[in-house]
């Protein structure tokens, strides 16, 4: 269903086909569209609000977070949840999942995805949480359409208060014994990560990053 409060996001959802050279059809194996809700080839289901091409792109067409071919009750932490997709992505491919996502706005459009697609629902624990260090923090309000905010960019932005856990906390708090996977997209807080020493419980540490630092663009 299309409509004005829609309409920049199936924008976005045209641009993703063009760009992308995506199919949408009532095939088996296509993309789907329906009443403002983006289905996956592999069956998974979103929101089309917030849709953003290139992370779309990067999840379910360049499958950059492949990282083993047998995820079946492993246990991964992925960090900057977005709205949802890495944590479904690994969920499909069988793992356990604890997705943190700082941004209030994302994290509660994550928790909505996550609803649409209970028969993976159950192996999704997700918070609202930075990853980091042991502290308070604050974050800035993702604005409406905007895929990405550091906390170290917070000049002229709305924030939040939001609590930053580290590595060794969540594995504590969640008695995650066996970590598999660590998963990080966190926009510049990898740098406080990789000094936490329970990242070496990890069989795999897989970091994206991009992040403007005091006015420098640190990754690509």
């Amino acid at each position: 269903m299309f409509s004005p409060a829609n309409a920049e996001d199936v924008k976005r959802l045209f641009a993703f086909c063009m760009k992308y050279g995506v199919k949408f059809s009532d095939g088996e194996g296509f993309w789907h569209y329906k009443s403002g809700i983006v289905t996956t080839p592999q069956g998974i289901r979103f929101n089309v609000d917030w849709f953003d091409p290139l992370i779309f792109a990067e999840t379910f067409l360049y499958d950059i977070h492949f990282s083993d071919f047998h995820l079946e009750n492993k246990t991964v932490i992925q960090a900057g949840g977005f709205t949802g997709d890495t944590a479904l992505y690994y969920a499909y491919r069988g793992a356990r999942v604890y997705s943190f996502e700082p941004d209030t706005n994302l994290f509660n459009l994550a928790l909505q995805n996550i609803k649409l697609n209970p028969e993976l629902s159950d192996k999704i624990t997700m918070k609202n949480y930075a990853i980091g260090k042991d502290e308070i923090i604050e974050f800035p309000l993702n604005p409406y359409g905007e895929s990405s905010s550091s906390a170290y960019s917070l000049a002229g932005e709305k924030t939040i208060s939001i609590r930053s856990v580290s590595i060794k906390t969540i594995l504590e708090e969640f008695s995650i014994y066996d970590p598999f996977l660590l998963d990080l997209d966190i926009k510049g807080k990898e740098f406080e990560v990789v000094n936490d020493e329970a990242i070496s419980r990890f069989k795999i540490v897989r970091i994206e990053y991009t992040t403007s630092i005091d006015g420098k663009k640190i990754g690509g």
